[in-house]
């Protein structure tokens, strides 16, 4: 179970993923010691809809590999 696995690993901190409007799994979580923090929220915009963008600080243009490492500069 992965409950044991963290106590196991010493993970003080574990979130659960889960769709909010399912009572069985909310319930479940629940009976684990798991509670309702926030619901995250997924924005998405396809390459069509940037045309209407316009900015002056930001180029908008594909991921490259050697953009990596400034990208994870932003999970700091």
């Amino acid at each position: 179970m992965i409950l044991q696995w963290c106590q196991k690993n010493q993970i003080e901190c574990l979130y659960f993923l889960a769709d909010s409007d399912h009572p069985k799994t909310v319930q479940l979580a629940e009976n684990h010691g798991f509670r309702f923090v926030d619901i995250r929220t997924t924005l998405h915009m396809t390459i069509k809809d940037l045309s209407s963008v316009r900015t002056k600080t930001a180029i908008i243009r594909n991921y490259y590999p050697p953009d990596l490492p400034e990208l994870l500069t932003l999970l700091v």
